[in-house]
């Protein structure tokens, strides 16, 4: 039986300018936004793994400021969009991995066991933005849609807005089976991902 109700907390940065009370849409801008995925390696022989950095290519997000001065956000994922950066060492540093080894993480990831994309190709993340505390942050109530599977996912967030737009930077972990997601594993589970994954975000929406 699959857990019916997830809450996750994550932190970035969302100051609202309680001023600013006339509906806006602001739109994805792909030149100064970015998302990352981030995966860990686990299991007796994972010193023959890699921890990996993954970017999600040409994700949208989508925000209204309403009337009242609240926050509404679509992000929308095309989990076939996922390409592998490279092996992430102990310091943090990036090194590329061969082109069969890329093939092959995608291939997994993209297939039936994990991701299932050819099933389910998007994943979607939609949420309310409450008015900011006295001390600045603000809680996202939302759900997010991955395999088929919808859960809440609660987000102790901040952000930024200015003339230009608004820009989202933070970071959460969010654990596979949550979604009905085994973790990848082979040779019977001597090289396995851990069940959290890290997303990472810095995202720059621009007015309409």
């Amino acid at each position: 039986v699959k857990s019916c109700c997830v809450s996750q907390t994550v932190s970035f940065l969302f100051r609202l300018d309680p001023a600013m009370t006339d509906q806006v849409t602001f739109d994805v801008d792909h030149s100064r936004s970015s998302l990352k995925v981030y995966t860990y390696k686990t299991g007796m022989l994972s010193a023959m793994g890699h921890d990996l950095q993954l970017s999600v290519e040409g994700y949208n997000c989508q925000v209204e400021r309403m009337a009242d001065g609240g926050y509404q956000l679509t992000v929308t994922v095309d989990a076939r969009a996922i390409t592998c950066d490279g092996a992430v060492d102990g310091q943090g540093q990036l090194s590329a991995l061969g082109g069969w080894a890329s093939s092959e993480i995608l291939k997994n990831m993209r297939g039936p066991y994990v991701l299932n994309t050819e099933r389910y190709p998007t994943v979607t993340y939609m949420g309310k933005v409450q008015r900011s505390t006295p001390d600045g942050t603000s809680q996202i109530i939302g759900e997010l849609q991955l395999c088929g599977e919808r859960r809440p996912l609660e987000l102790s967030s901040t952000a930024v807005e200015d003339a230009d737009g608004v820009k989202f930077e933070g970071e959460v972990e969010i654990a596979q089976t949550n979604w009905g997601i085994t973790p990848f594993s082979t040779m019977m589970g001597a090289i396995a991902l851990k069940d959290n994954l890290r997303v990472v975000w810095s995202t720059c929406c621009k007015r309409r």
